[in-house]
């Protein structure tokens, strides 16, 4: 299983920002993660901490302008198939 250092959950593109910015150590960035840790089976030996933004809300859209469509990283599979076409 992943065992960081540390471990982060911003509320918003802000904090997110700022923990990212103020911070010159090694990251990774998820969203919730769980398909990540659940395949780990090495010991771990990677980066520092880890940043999950599944609460940051602003990543969790689907929007269509323009004639492009943008899907937020934080978007879940379900959202995706509930959204209106």
């Amino acid at each position: 299983m992943l065992q960081y250092k540390e471990y982060y959950m911003p509320k918003s593109r802000e904090e997110l920002f700022s923990l990212i910015e103020n911070n010159d150590r090694t990251f990774d960035i998820v969203s919730g993660g769980t398909d990540r840790f659940a395949k780990e089976r090495t010991p771990f030996n990677g980066p520092d901490f880890a940043v999950d933004i599944s609460g940051i809300k602003d990543f969790s859209v689907i929007e269509s302008k323009s004639g492009f469509i943008t899907i937020g990283a934080n978007t879940r599979i379900q959202q995706f198939l509930d959204e209106p076409k």
